[in-house]
């Protein structure tokens, strides 16, 4: 047998096989990977309505110790609506900066079946108040860092986030005063002492379907009677709580994606001196409907 004419034969097929295994598009695409996702800037804008906000306030003002007054009860709290501006920068190739605005509108009213202490002020019972005039400003500024997943947030990931908050709250009542009010003074302004508290938090996607995908963000801040540079009958020391929970879906039609959420936010703030102790909690939750735009 001739074994030299077998040897060629054996080498021309095993040449022509590797030559088709090379060439296959396959191969060619493990040789060319696609470039990986980069992060992306976005800018959103999203509105919150919670539905049976809960809370009270209560305001000492030397002696007058304050009554303390139900959000809902005693004001006639009926609704919380929010404006959000949402912005985030990349920073690196895991990283970004997230900058975030809030500006809160309270609506509610209610006719005092007492006389009710705020501030010093003392409001007549029977008369009719007013809280619509609040003023309530929230900001935050976090750092992300991505620690699961990839730069596309169509894909399931995990993210850390660590910042500062900054609670502004001003607080009014409008109505009738009593005859026998030692002041006249109708709002309480919190945010005279407010300093920025660090805040951590974790957020994480998954995805559902092709343009779908689910997520969930949580953050907490919690300082206790830190002192503050404000001085009002002495150094103003401050114990807060800030705490949102977010559960939702989101759907992309890049490079715009819309979204839905359950929101959870709950707020304590108590300033307190030798003149003042100043105690603020509300609780909200409700749905946030909202749209980022991520150029490429």
């Amino acid at each position: 047998m001739n074994t030299s004419w077998i040897r060629q034969r054996s080498t021309l097929v095993a040449c022509l096989c590797s030559s088709v295994f090379w060439s296959s598009p396959r191969v060619a695409r493990a040789e060319e990977p696609a470039a990986p996702e980069k992060e992306r800037p976005s800018v959103g804008l999203s509105v919150f309505h919670a539905f049976s906000p809960t809370g009270f306030v209560k305001v000492r003002e030397f002696q007058f110790e304050g009554d303390r007054l139900g959000l809902r009860e005693n004001l006639g709290l009926r609704s919380v609506n929010a404006l959000e501006a949402d912005g985030r920068m990349p920073l690196g190739p895991r990283g970004a900066l997230r900058i975030l605005f809030q500006a809160t509108l309270f609506g509610g009213d209610a006719t005092l079946p007492r006389d009710e202490w705020f501030n010093g002020t003392l409001y007549q019972g029977g008369g009719h108040v007013d809280i619509g005039s609040t003023q309530y400003y929230r900001g935050l500024v976090l750092y992300q860092h991505r620690f699961v997943g990839t730069a596309d947030p169509a894909t399931g990931r995990v993210l850390g986030e660590a910042g500062l908050v900054l609670d502004a709250l001003d607080f009014h009542i409008d109505g009738p005063l009593s005859p026998k009010t030692v002041k006249t003074e109708k709002r309480e302004n919190f945010a005279k002492q407010l300093l920025p508290l660090p805040i951590l938090g974790v957020t994480a996607s998954q995805p559902l379907l092709r343009d779908v995908r689910a997520y969930g963000e949580f953050r907490v801040a919690f300082v206790r009677a830190l002192p503050s540079f404000y001085k009002e009958g002495g150094t103003m020391h401050f114990t807060q709580t800030d705490l949102d929970a977010i559960l939702g879906v989101a759907y992309r039609f890049d490079p715009v994606e819309a979204h839905l959420a359950y929101r959870q936010s709950f707020f304590y703030q108590e300033t307190y001196s030798h003149e003042d102790t100043n105690q603020f909690r509300l609780l909200a939750q409700g749905f946030e409907l909202g749209v980022a735009w991520s150029p490429r």
